[in-house]
């Protein structure tokens, strides 16, 4: 899959390999998730709130979200 961005690039190498079916596969940490929906131009207010919701409804690594959101320059 083609990324178009650095921050892109590095959800897709740090992705988690799960099992479904007994078949492997990868999916993007939410920690990413989140990250890519505040990045412009796609950090509409929709996808804020998504990002929002995503945050306090799963378990994630917060430290790790604030480094991308530092390290990429976003806000939210």
């Amino acid at each position: 899959v083609p990324a178009p961005t650095a921050l892109h690039e590095e959800a897709v190498r740090s992705a988690a390999t799960l099992d479904f079916s007994g078949a492997p596969i990868r999916v993007v940490r939410p920690e990413y998730l989140i990250a890519t929906w505040l990045q412009p131009p796609a950090n509409n207010h929709g996808r804020k709130e998504r990002a929002a919701r995503l945050r306090e409804s799963v378990q994630m690594d917060h430290e790790l979200l604030d480094a991308l959101i530092r390290r990429f320059g976003l806000s939210w």
